[in-house]
């Protein structure tokens, strides 16, 4: 497939550097680059994560309690009568 692809002063200097410099044509190197950046990526998006759930959400280090559970665990007494105010 041909696309007409309009590059800055830049970037065309750049890419053809770069292609002399690896001794390939620019058309190539733009398509390995490109491919490499897009095309793996997107693979990448497609690919639906395994996401392991437990009782109460994704999270368990998370625990899920109520404020006097919470304040049934408190330590410090000078916080604890703070919260309960």
């Amino acid at each position: 497939m041909t696309k007409q692809l309009s590059l800055d002063d830049d970037v065309a200097a750049a890419l053809a550097e770069e292609a002399e410099r690896r001794g390939v044509p620019a058309d190539q190197l733009a398509n390995e680059e490109l491919r490499s950046r897009f095309c793996d990526r997107a693979s990448v998006l497609r690919e639906s994560p395994d996401l392991k759930t437990f009782p109460g959400g994704l999270r368990p280090e998370i625990a899920h309690l109520t404020p006097k559970q919470v304040l049934s665990e408190l330590d410090d007494e000078w916080l604890e009568q703070k919260i309960r105010q």
